[in-house]
């Protein structure tokens, strides 16, 4: 959720019945407005699954940034392969127009990859995102995401947080980590 001065914006992601299937799963991107952050107004999908192998099924977990005129937006697409990578994308506007700056992952250390968020610090971009692996911290480089360290690793069977810990992390971030 960003606020842009005046209200709050929210890209979230959510389940509908696929086009021609009478029932199913289909996840994909939606936009909301509210003025005071409790009532909110949905302005409808922005982003549904694409054609390319690695968003053909569904879309989860956006993230996104407003960089000068230009909105960015992160989000994981899941592939025909049961792999979960970060794919990108950018819009003129909050709700869009939306268009994906590849057809593939972006970003895919790992075969569970969900971004959970991203900021600017000076000109350099960072994102903390979640795998099976634990809670990550990825710089930009050269337009190239590079892990930079793992927050929280996953533990040991019969932990609580033997699963997947970093599958949509989120963290405070004070004066940079």
């Amino acid at each position: 959720i960003l606020h842009d001065g005046s209200k709050f914006l929210m890209w979230y992601e959510a389940n509908a019945t696929a086009p021609g299937v009478a029932t199913g799963d289909y996840v994909r991107i939606a936009y909301a407005e509210s003025t005071d952050g409790r009532v909110w107004r949905k302005s409808g999908w922005v982003l549904a699954p694409g054609t390319s192998t690695y968003d053909r099924l569904d879309i989860y977990a956006p993230v996104v940034i407003k960089d000068g005129p230009i909105w960015k937006m992160w989000f994981t697409g899941h592939d025909e392969a049961g792999r979960f990578g970060v794919m990108h994308a950018t819009a003129p506007g909050p709700s869009g127009p939306w268009t994906r700056s590849s057809s593939a992952f972006v970003f895919h250390p790992s075969d569970s990859t969900f971004p959970s968020q991203v900021w600017k610090e000076g000109a350099d971009l960072f994102m903390t995102y979640g795998s099976i692996d634990g809670m990550w911290l990825a710089k930009m480089v050269n337009d190239v995401w590079i892990p930079q360290k793992n927050i929280s690793a996953r533990r040991t069977t019969g932990a609580w947080d033997h699963g997947e810990p970093g599958s949509w992390p989120s963290i405070a971030i004070k004066d940079g980590i």
